[in-house]
């Protein structure tokens, strides 16, 4: 959020589980970063409704939307069409949880489904829902793009060159890619641009502890958000769908 925030003409919209935080409170004094509290109950259908109408609310007033969301796996198909977004509208869609050293004969289904819930359908739901602003941006001749957080650990090809188990994680974001991969098929005709990115292993205070115990260096949130908007703006409509790490490598699938 700090450096999204910051983009001229930019509305970020996050979700937070203690958006009274002073770390996150602090963020919203400039007007243009919007945060909706949200649960742990994936079934929690009102905080995805909220989150999905304030960006309906919100989104005509602005040039460009840099949406920040974490939803819950619901149904969102109602109607947003009132909503409009004048040049280009960017999701960045975060939705996502993380878990390592999970193997794949001691982890529960339940934990399966909860990565699955999360993981890809909470960036299914996102979509769905705002969709119809993106398809509004295109008329108004913009270049909407929808890029999910994935991972190195979604890439089918390097699942023996990564440290820790992760199988639970890992399978949800290569779920994640293959969705992005279809939709990208679906949309490209109506001029929406979609593609996964790795963010690199950031130093967050979920992230550090974990990549240290499993032997992963790390890097500073900046250059991961200042790397993957480069890749994120020059996005275009005819561009190969790829599998992109914040530094503009191309991940294998």
């Amino acid at each position: 959020m700090r450096q999204l925030r910051e983009r001229p003409g930019a509305i970020v919209f996050a979700t937070s589980r203690d958006p009274e935080n002073s770390k996150v409170s602090k963020l919203t004094d400039k007007g243009n970063v919007h945060v909706v509290k949200i649960t742990k109950q994936p079934e929690s259908v009102n905080e995805a409704l909220e989150a999905a109408e304030l960006v309906k609310k919100i989104a005509g007033k602005v040039d460009v939307v840099v949406s920040v969301c974490s939803a819950n796996p619901v149904d969102l198909d109602f109607d947003m069409s009132g909503g409009r977004i004048l040049a280009d509208s960017h999701q960045i869609a975060n939705a996502g949880i993380i878990g390592h050293e999970t193997s794949i004969a001691d982890s529960p289904i339940s934990e399966y489904q909860q990565f699955l819930d999360v993981n890809l359908l909470n960036n299914i739901a996102i979509f769905r829902a705002l969709r119809p602003l993106m398809l509004e941006s295109v008329k108004q001749g913009g270049t909407p793009k929808f890029v999910p957080i994935s991972t190195q650990y979604g890439s089918l090809a390097m699942v023996e060159d990564l440290p820790g188990q992760s199988s639970a994680y890992a399978i949800s974001k290569a779920a994640l890619n293959m969705f992005i991969r279809h939709l990208a098929y679906e949309e490209k005709k109506n001029g929406i641009v979609a593609f996964p990115i790795h963010p690199g292993v950031v130093a967050t205070e979920t992230v550090e502890p974990l990549a240290k115990r499993i032997g992963l260096g790390t890097i500073p949130p900046s250059e991961s958000i200042e790397g993957m908007m480069k890749i994120v703006d020059n996005a275009k409509v005819g561009d190969e769908v790829r599998l992109w790490r914040y530094d503009g490598v191309v991940l294998p699938w």
